[in-house]
């Protein structure tokens, strides 16, 4: 989630102008850029004094009294070292509207982004990956640095010294993201190299290269239904060694619960990815039927509690009863 940035000739020179030649109470408004999808950020520049400039934000459409509350940065005459002005980009404590967090906790400042996206400044990037907002001054760049305030030039040079926690949160991104990359490329590499797999093993019939569980290395629908069939679901849950949660008989029909955890797990995550499944024995054939439930109660896709625990509460919400499971008193 990078963003491009671009110097605006046409803005550094009005915010400049109004720095070195405004009078006191002159204001000028700018709005982030339609590039990088901030283009409904505006900020409004107000001349105080001889050599400052106060920043407020407001929202492209009105301008409510909080907005004007609290300015979020100042702007003042500085030396060439630093572009001939300096930006003081004020800590996140002040509650402003737009602001996502208050802390150096990864997640973006989207206030911040659209101030980047009117191109006052030169040399500075901005890019999001994965767990921190990386910020670029020159040739320095870290994680975002809000716990404090902070300066920089105008040229793009980073005045200010970056918190040790900014420097440990940037380290610890960077070795993220190089653990997902390789993380990819191996399951990149599986998938391509099962897939080639069953292909050859419906050309010729020779399976014995392939086991169950490279079900799950699969990305291909077609291909995985494929294994699946082949195998069959019994086969394949058996390979991952599930836990028995719960037993039991329910009008003449067997049940289990089983969960096991699965094989690859999401980015991110300590803990590993745990799969539940309610299997039933046919009491006429023998044969079983499995199929997924939630490993919650509720059946909310963005829980993470691990609460369903029986088979009733499979039943309940495999049959979408409201109270407790009821047994249907016609069979189909």
């Amino acid at each position: 989630m990078a963003m491009n940035l671009c110097f605006s000739s046409a803005n550094a020179t009005i915010v400049e102008d109004l720095l070195h030649f405004g009078n006191t109470g002159d204001s000028k408004v700018l709005y982030g850029s339609w590039r990088n999808h901030t283009s409904y950020h505006g900020f409004i520049f107000t001349k105080y004094g001889k050599n400052l400039l106060k920043v407020y934000s407001i929202y492209r459409g009105y301008v409510r009294n909080t907005d004007l509350k609290y300015h979020i940065a100042e702007i003042s005459k500085s030396s060439k070292d630093h572009g001939g002005g300096k930006i003081k980009w004020l800590k996140a404590s002040k509650g402003h509207n737009f602001r996502r967090s208050r802390n150096n906790d990864g997640y973006p400042d989207w206030l911040y982004r659209a101030f980047m996206s009117l191109g006052i400044v030169q040399h500075v990037g901005v890019r999001y990956m994965r767990i921190a907002e990386l910020w670029k001054f020159q040739d320095i760049e870290t994680a975002s640095i809000r716990s404090k305030d902070f300066s920089f030039g105008f040229n793009g040079k980073l005045i200010s010294q970056i918190p040790k926690e900014c420097k440990k949160l940037f380290d610890l991104a960077i070795d993220n993201n190089r653990i997902e990359k390789n993380r990819s490329a191996r399951a990149n590499y599986a998938n391509y190299s099962t897939a080639r797999k069953v292909n050859k093993a419906r050309e010729t019939g020779d399976f014995s290269k392939l086991v169950p569980q490279d079900v799950f290395k699969l990305r291909n629908v077609a291909v995985r239904t494929f294994l699946v069939e082949y195998y069959g679901q019994d086969k394949v849950l058996e390979s991952m060694e599930p836990d028995v949660i719960h037993s039991d008989e329910i009008d003449g029909r067997r049940y289990q619960l089983l969960r096991f955890a699965l094989p690859f797990q999401r980015f991110g995550q300590d803990d590993p990815t745990l799969a539940t499944y309610l299997k039933m024995i046919n009491p006429s054939t023998g044969e079983s039927c499995i199929e997924g439930v939630p490993n919650n109660v509720q059946g909310s896709r963005w829980s993470t509690e691990i609460d369903m625990n029986t088979i009733q509460q499979a039943l309940k919400w495999r049959d979408g009863d409201d109270s407790d499971y009821v047994i249907p008193q016609v069979l189909t």
